[in-house]
């Protein structure tokens, strides 16, 4: 008889303890303090040969500074900001005015009518260069870009 209410309240002590650290666990994940966006670096990476040296995000548009480092010329047909790989917020089309770009070249290259979000949120997303190489062949390479949302000035 002892050993069996012995055991019982030696699981129920445990167990509010254990309800109890999970509420608090609870609580801090509702409130934010436990937010693993917060403490992602900021960072824009596109694929190998493509670079990408310096990136503004604003609640209005995406710049770029891109420099190719192919070992070939291209030309940009399309920059898309993309929230998956299905979701496009805002591109903009170089066919018409040429996004050329030479070889160890670097250009800035601006995405307009973009919403990524509210100003000092975190924003991860994809950058979908859509381009033709030396051949006219149109290459896909596809980047991911983590940046805080910042004041349009």
């Amino acid at each position: 008889m002892r050993r069996g209410q012995a055991a019982i309240e030696f699981l129920m002590t445990y167990g509010w303890a254990l309800l109890i650290i999970l509420v608090a666990i609870s609580a801090l994940v509702y409130f934010g303090i436990l937010n693993a966006d917060r403490f992602l670096p900021e960072r824009c990476d596109l694929p190998t040969g493509i670079a990408c040296l310096s990136f503004k995000l604003t609640d209005d548009d995406l710049t770029l500074v891109i420099q190719n480092n192919l070992g070939e010329d291209i030309t940009f047909r399309q920059i898309a900001l993309m929230r998956t790989r299905n979701s496009t917020l805002c591109s903009t089309n170089y066919t018409s005015f040429g996004g050329s770009l030479i070889n160890g070249d670097k250009n800035t290259y601006t995405i307009s009518n973009c919403e990524p979000g509210i100003e000092g949120q975190k924003f991860k997303g994809l950058i979908k260069l859509l381009y033709d190489d030396e051949e006219t062949i149109q290459r896909s390479r596809t980047g991911e870009l983590v940046a805080t949302i910042e004041e349009v000035q």
